[in-house]
């Protein structure tokens, strides 16, 4: 997953809207990326 997929997936997560894979794929990503963490936190 790129960053702008990622940005639209913020708030489905916090909501609990993902399934287990798309969660998987959304925390593997953040991880990775300092910039979609900090997108994360300001939600």
């Amino acid at each position: 997953m790129d960053c702008r997929q990622e940005w639209h997936e913020i708030q489905p997560f916090i909501r609990g809207q993902l399934n287990g894979e798309q969660t998987k794929e959304f925390l593997e990503h953040l991880d990775q990326c300092p910039s979609c963490r900090e997108e994360l936190e300001i939600y």
